[in-house]
């Protein structure tokens, strides 16, 4: 845990293994958090604003951390 714990509240960028990329701040983690889940699978082509994610360790290709200050609470696209 002590591990995870040193990316808590850092920027990062997630990309999944459909190609999605998804950019935002780590705030918890927990292989318990959800006990249903809810998917959307649909195609806009548009880059659009999400409010939280929940992303399992099984759809992640890659994880790069962002810098900082290129980032503030309001430019999120999401929260991790």
């Amino acid at each position: 845990m002590e591990y995870v714990a040193q990316y808590m509240g850092r920027w990062m960028e997630v990309e999944l293994t459909d190609g999605r990329l998804i950019r935002g701040q780590m705030l918890c983690t927990d292989r318990n958090v959800f006990r249903s889940e809810e998917r959307w699978s649909g195609e806009t082509g548009e880059p659009r604003a999400i409010g939280l994610a929940m992303i399992s360790r099984q759809h992640v290709v890659r994880i790069a951390l962002l810098p900082a200050a290129q980032y503030s609470d309001k430019d999120a696209d999401l929260v991790l």
